[in-house]
Formats: structure tokens, sequence, C-alpha cells
């Protein structure tokens, strides 16, 4: 575990000029920091454990880093005098808390759960709620999505004038309009998916370099099972929990602009480990009949695959590890017959898919051993 004073040596000695540093460490604190910028040596740090893609930790400390202060700020050293705590009329909006009238009062200098805390009194006597969709307040990450309009302004100022040095060649996307993301596969409310080896299909948006994939046990996304950023509109779930509903989501990620919402999301519940995966026998010529031999199959050895009936498209063949990682790939011609691949070294349980074209998959387990 990286103490602060440890990670501010590690800034001074690592930064690099024209850029904005970040640094991933096991844990700060023992583990009771999710992540900092430190003005002095600046840089900013962030626990691993803090950095998965629906966490917004990184987004909070890049908003100190452009110059923002906390949405309570005043609160966090314990309660300021009544001149300095902001009132809900708005009336000392520019003099008190974080100084930007368009984040209401904050007197919330801790982690609370999403949607509301308080309530609390200003001084004029006004009970409110705190504004939960803040990225520089303290809320739950499940509810945080936006800086303010006055921040934003703020925070280009502060690139434009004090960091114009990190400025770069690439000029974010942010389109007028663009096509939503449609989920196609699996639909909504579909039952018996397979929680190993589903294919999830999404529409291609024009002008995206990637997509974030996240598929929840909640339908505010709090509960993450699986979630990946691929750079195709496909994904296939090698760890979903059998008998149990989900919820899944798309979002496309620009040039330099990750921040287009999700699509709306979907609904879906698993079946059990047996459950085949949707076939390509429906969509492309070739009958449901597939094997695999001999399995188990020695470690870098041959495995045939036998396929019964013609395929009328090339298939694309990849071989999972148990993490859900890629241990091999490859394709196969349209056709019938048998073919054969180089299985890994490494013995242990694989899960092979074919794939056609459009996205429907045959799976098999794969036993590598001695």
């Amino acid at each position: 575990s990286q103490t602060f004073s440890d990670g501010i040596g590690m800034i001074l000695l690592n930064n690099v000029d024209n850029a904005l540093n970040v640094y991933y460490v096991s844990s700060i604190e023992s583990g009771t920091i999710a992540g900092y910028f430190s003005p002095g040596a600046d840089g900013v740090v962030m626990a691993n454990s803090a950095s998965s893609p629906s966490g917004n930790t990184l987004a909070h400390e890049f908003g100190h880093y452009f110059s923002l202060p906390h949405t309570f700020y005043g609160w966090e050293w314990g309660t300021p005098p009544l001149s300095q705590q902001e009132q809900v009329d708005g009336s000392n909006c520019t003099s008190a808390g974080d100084g930007f009238c368009d984040t209401p009062p904050d007197y919330a200098p801790y982690r609370w759960n999403c949607p509301s805390v308080g309530p609390f009194t200003d001084p004029a006597g006004i009970s409110f709620l705190v504004e939960d969709s803040f990225y520089m307040s303290y809320a739950g990450n499940s509810c945080l999505t936006r800086f303010s309009p006055l921040q934003n302004q703020a925070m280009r100022a502060n690139l434009n004038e004090r960091r114009s040095d990190i400025k770069g060649v690439i000029i974010p996307d942010f389109p007028e309009g663009y096509d939503s993301v449609k989920l196609l596969q699996p639909a909504h409310e579909t039952t018996l998916v397979p929680p190993r080896g589903q294919r999830f299909l999404w529409s291609r948006v024009p002008g995206a370099v990637a997509y974030h994939i996240a598929i929840a046990y909640t339908p505010i996304f709090t509960a993450i099972a699986e979630e990946s950023i691929v750079p195709d509109t496909a994904f296939t779930a090698l760890r979903l929990a059998e008998d149990r509903y989900f919820y899944w989501r798309v979002k496309p990620i620009f040039e330099g602009n990750t921040c287009e919402p999700y699509s709306a999301a979907i609904r879906f519940r698993t079946g059990e480990s047996g459950t085949p995966v949707s076939g390509i026998n429906d969509q492309s010529g070739a009958q449901d009949n597939f094997s695999v031999f001999p399995n188990p199959v020695a470690p870098g050895g041959i495995l045939n695959l036998e396929l019964t009936g013609n395929t009328t498209q090339e298939l694309i063949w990849q071989l999972f590890r148990a993490d859900g990682g890629i241990a091999a790939a490859g394709s196969l011609a349209a056709g019938s017959g048998s073919r054969s691949i180089m299985v890994p070294a490494s013995p242990g349980l694989y899960i092979l898919t074919l794939t056609n074209v459009d996205g429907f998959m045959w799976r098999r387990k794969v036993l590598i051993t001695r």
C-alpha cells in the first residue's frame, strides 16, 4: 500500500512534461483512498480497485487537476461560518461553497449513497437535499454523471491558459447528432440465455472508435457482472451467473470523446450452464451438429472440428481461457467436413466458440491436459 508521501515522490520522479500524468497503484493509504490529485507534485494517483470503466473517481480527480474544488468546498474542515455556507436561493453562490452558481449547496463532505443525503438547513432556514449528479461531490459512483456548464467553462479556461502545454493534436469529436446504439442480441426479455458463451451484438455508430458494454444485475448498473471496452460491435460473455435476470447497455466512444450517453438498457434472463448458445444453424445454413476430438487434447496438440452439414459463411473460431481472455483464434472456410486447429500449450479448461458473420455461435468445452 502506498502512502501520500510515497505517491508525491513517485510523481516528482516520473512526471512526463507536457502531459496529464496518471499513476495506477495497488492501493493508497492501506486501501482507504480511491484516488487523489497532488497540486504540488502535479499528478493524479489512482488505486487499481477504483479504476474500472464504471468508476467515476478519475473524472473527480481530473476535475481537481483542471482547477475545480469540491461542491462542498469549505466543509472539508468542519462547519464553516454562516457567511460561508451557500444558500439555497443563490444569493451568495459566488462567494460561498465552490463558487459556481449552477451547483446547488452541498454540505456533505463524506461518502454517501445516492439518490439523496440530508436534509440540511441553510442559514436562511431552508431545508434541502444535496444534488447527486456532480462528479465533484462525494455521492456514490452510480449517480455521478456530469460537470455543470460553469464547471466545464472553468476547466476549459484552465486548459487553455495555465495548462496549454498539455493540449495535443487530437480534437475531440462531439457530434451534433449521431445514430444511437441499437441493441440486437439478446433481445429484450429473452430467457434461457447461456451464462457462458453468449454473443452480445449491437449496431455500429458512424465515427465511433470503440464501445463500452456493461452487463449488470441491477437496472441502475450498480452491480456489474461483466463489462469491457471493445473496438467492434460484439462481445462474448463468459462469467454470468445461472438463472438470473441481467441488464445490458452499450455506449459509443469517439476519438477524444467518451461523454456520449448509453443506449437504453435491455433485460434478459440466463438459463443453466447447459443452455445451448444461439445456433448458427438458424441463420447460416449449417446443421447444429458440431463435435471436437480428441477431447481432452494434449497441450500444443491438434484439435479436430467436425461439422455435419454445409456452412455457407466463413466461421471465426476463438478459444477462451477460464478467466475470459482469448488464448487463440482464427478463421475457417465455408463448407462442410473436418477442420483442425492447434491448441495452446497451457493445460486447463477452455471454451471454443464458432461464430459466423452475423454473430450466431456454437460453443464447446475443451479440456487440455497432459
